[in-house]
């Protein structure tokens, strides 16, 4: 095995070489573009060497970028998505090649874990599955970037989160980040329902499900005002952009948060669930239905606009191949393969990321994907339901609620697989988040015998 030394050699060489050869060419390739009035290029080499420079800071701003470009990569500023739409597969690779030298550079403390295994496993399912996919060529392109994705997540941020520390600055710089995106949000001006600074009004409305809990905990926590601006544009996104399935996440999930974390106040819940209510029959009677009616969309509620259309099609496809599917990453091709023409449905996708993931890789993958992911998140749930007020129980509750919206989101619209999407790298941030604190407190217990810590939150660094 190599010595720190040398391995720090190595490394500084390979940089040395790596800038030297840059020295050589950028000159040239510069005068190229800009002779040739490339600027979207010229754009694209600025922000490549931006990229370069991530390896030399902290890997903390190294995550945010990443979680950065994947939300301009949906943003409704055709010149940002155009720009971040091939410019996120950089910054997740970088990461990835950061996740795989930190591998190798701690080959003697670097174990496998079930995590690893299960992974690993679904993905070596999706590279399989060209082999008998409708697109195999599709298949191998996503598949490529599932496996960087592992890369990036499972180990780039989980080593990251190994320090308990970490777990809360990374939360806060989410928190903050989310502002900003909010902030630009109210300043892009939306057709019909509210997109804000997304392309879609549903892209706000997961956007808040998965934000939302993690900034009620954080408000609780700390009481900073900036933490309650966030609060208040997140719910109003919410209602704006009028995403039934988004609003039915946040229900289910904030009564989840509200009714464990103020367990011992039963007599304040009831109460602010009688006023909701009152309040609701209130505005029905002063004002009659046809607002509720209009801002929940009645007329397309009963198919759910259209999705039940799509599921039951893909629900016929899935029967003609139940066990492997048709070829991971295939989804939405299976609809325009197969010509199928709806009525209501538009899009390509299936709107359902259980069935979606079945029509891809059959019984077989759902399972291997969705057993382990449910179950470790049923696993907190009675974690939160049966602990007392530990270090870590209102953190979990709000992490774990911000799955929660997450799952509950998945029976609507096809994403949590989805490499591509703004929200999936955000969501399986999460998961890592909540692993890590089950590391972390589990290895804190067997240090002290006792599961009554002291505060997590009495962290200086959450502060900057």
């Amino acid at each position: 095995m190599l010595n720190t030394g040398m391995k720090s050699s190595i490394s500084y060489l390979f940089w040395i070489c790596a800038f030297a050869v840059a020295l050589f060419f950028t000159p040239y390739y510069l005068g190229s573009l800009v002779g040739q009035n490339n600027w979207f290029y010229l754009a694209l080499l600025a922000i490549g060497i931006s990229v370069i420079s991530l390896f030399f800071v902290d890997l903390r701003y190294f995550i945010l970028v990443v979680v950065a470009s994947f939300f301009f990569a949906s943003c409704s500023n055709a010149y940002l998505f155009y720009l971040f739409k091939n410019l996120r597969w950089v910054y997740l690779g970088a990461l990835a090649v950061w996740a795989v030298f930190h591998v190798l550079s701690n080959l003697k403390t670097a174990k496998m874990e079930l995590l690893d295994i299960v992974a690993l496993s679904f993905c070596g399912l999706a590279f399989a599955s060209r082999e008998y996919s409708i697109l195999p060529q599709l298949t191998l392109e996503r598949s490529t970037t599932l496996l960087l994705f592992y890369l990036a997540v499972f180990l780039g941020v989980r080593s990251y989160l190994s320090n308990p520390e970490n777990i809360l600055v990374l939360i806060n710089d989410i928190l903050k980040l989310s502002l900003v995106v909010l902030v630009i949000g109210t300043f892009i001006t939306s057709r019909g329902r509210f997109s804000g600074f997304f392309a879609s009004p549903n892209a706000v409305g997961l956007f808040v499900a998965l934000v939302l809990p993690l900034a009620v905990w954080k408000y609780m926590q700390e009481k900073k005002k900036w933490v309650l601006v966030l609060g208040v544009l997140l719910v109003a996104s919410l209602l704006m952009c009028r995403a039934r399935s988004a609003m039915l996440s946040v229900l289910v999930s904030g009564g989840f948060f509200l009714i464990n974390i103020f367990q011992g106040r039963k007599l304040f819940i009831i109460t602010l669930l009688a006023f909701i209510f009152l309040a609701f029959a209130l505005y029905v009677e002063l004002f009659g239905w046809v607002f509720f009616s209009e801002f929940v969309r009645m007329d397309s509620l009963p198919d759910g606009s259209g999705r039940t259309e799509a599921w039951n099609e893909t629900l016929r496809f899935i029967r003609q191949r139940p066990w492997l599917g048709y070829g991971f990453g295939t989804e939405d091709h299976i609809f325009a393969k197969f010509v199928v023409r709806f009525r209501e449905h538009s899009g390509a996708y299936v709107h359902n990321s259980y069935l979606g993931l079945v029509s891809q890789l059959g019984i077989i993958g759902a399972l291997l994907f969705f057993v382990p992911l449910l179950g470790f998140v049923a696993k907190h749930i009675v974690r939160v339901m049966q602990s007392g007020a530990t270090r870590v129980f209102s953190l979990r509750l709000a992490v774990v609620s911000s799955i929660m919206s997450g799952l509950i989101y998945s029976f609507f619209e096809s994403w949590i697989y989805t490499i591509g999407n703004a929200f999936s790298f955000l969501f399986w941030v999460l998961v890592m988040i909540l692993y890590s604190i089950d590391k972390n407190e589990t290895a804190d217990i067997q240090n002290s015998g006792s599961s009554e810590l002291v505060p997590l939150t009495q962290n200086p660094e959450i502060k900057k």
